[in-house]
């Protein structure tokens, strides 16, 4: 057996409508079709993967959750996405990664479900990160 990539992952909240607008507007991500389960959700979609689910439950995420250490997505549009989070006062952090040179924006969703963005090194150097 061989991975070939991430399939998806799934964040339950209590704030479906209020997270999907956030990972909408933020990142990008579009909406799209999820079939009808019995528990309400969204599945929002990068490109043909609906690559983040979410769906409706009572879990409030508390300090330090093990449940989901982070999840991260490879991008282009470097320029664009750090003027995003400038508008919207999102805190955020640039880690460079040793020796492959690729720049991660460093971020979190409202609930704290931490994240990365990943950027070729070919984006950091056109704005001299």
């Amino acid at each position: 057996m061989q991975l070939n990539m991430l399939e998806h992952v799934n964040i339950i909240t209590a704030h479906v409508d209020q997270m999907e607008e956030w990972y909408i507007s933020v990142l990008g991500f579009k909406k799209g079709y999820r079939p009808p389960f019995t528990a309400y959700g969204k599945w929002l979609y990068i490109g043909e993967i609906p690559a983040v689910h979410l769906v409706e439950g009572n879990r409030t995420p508390q300090g330090n959750d093990p449940r989901l250490s982070h999840f991260a997505c490879r991008a282009t549009g470097l320029a664009e996405l750090l003027q995003r989070l400038k508008d919207r006062d999102i805190f955020y952090e640039i880690i460079k990664v040793p020796e492959l040179r690729i720049l991660q924006i460093a971020l979190e969703d409202p609930e704290g479900n931490q994240m990365h963005i990943d950027f070729l090194p070919e984006e950091a150097d056109e704005l001299g990160l």
